[in-house]
Order: structure tokens, then sequence, then C-alpha cells
């Protein structure tokens, strides 16, 4: 999702404070319809997340104190084992019922499997200076 992004010459978006993930729900999540990726991962570093930007993380909205939780798992096809590296929103949406707070975060594993394949991603870009 970030390759695509950058494709359009912007990134996954960032979230950095309570405001802009109010805006992110009231014009990307309503009604909540998906899981989408966001610019967040600790693929460099386990634990040490970041925005794929490069600006820090001083904000975080995780589905419960239990996350992010890194679960790891084999892929059934090559046998790789594989850990949750990368964020996403809207994370309640795959994981009903039970019913879960709408619009919260997760850490999930890279695109290589169907369901995080369809996962779309919310891109953002620097406003045009002209």
């Amino acid at each position: 999702a970030e390759a695509e992004a950058a494709s359009h010459a912007g990134h996954l978006i960032t979230i950095n404070s309570k405001e802009e993930q109010a805006f992110i729900e009231n014009t990307f999540l309503t009604p909540p319809d998906s899981v989408y990726w966001i610019g967040m991962t600790d693929a460099e570093k386990e634990g040490g997340w970041r925005w794929i930007n490069g600006e820090p993380v001083e904000y975080t909205n995780w589905e419960n104190r239990g996350e992010p939780n890194n679960v790891i798992w084999k892929d059934s096809d090559t046998g790789e084992t594989i850990d949750e590296d990368y964020g996403v929103i809207n994370w309640h949406f795959i994981v009903q019922p039970p019913r879960r707070h709408a619009c919260t975060w997760n850490d999930i594993n890279s695109a290589r499997d169907d369901k995080t394949t369809s996962y779309r991603g919310i891109m953002e870009f620097e406003a045009d200076p002209r």
C-alpha cells in the first residue's frame, strides 16, 4: 500500500492527534466498511513504531492495552515465520463479534495472504506550494 501511495507522490496516512483521528473517522470510516492500512511500522526495529514519512509517533489509538502485540505466525505456503510490523485502522471491522471499539488501530503482518491484500490504504499528500 505504501508503494502504491508513493507512486502517486504521497504516502499512507499519519495520525498525530485526536483531532486528526476524528477527521479520518468522519471522512473515511463512516460508515465503517473495511480495514485500512496506515503509515505506521516497526519493521526496522521491533517495538520501535514510527510513521513511514519520518514524523515522530506522538499519538496512538491502539485497539486495547494489549496492542501492539506482534503475533507471530507461520506462512503455510513458504514456512516463513512472519510477525506483525504494520499498522491498520478500523480493526474492529474484522474481529466482530463481539463488537469492539470502532476506528482503533492494530498491528498486523505484511500483505502476504488474501485477507490482508484486500485491505485498502488511506493516502495523504503534501499541499501543493503553488
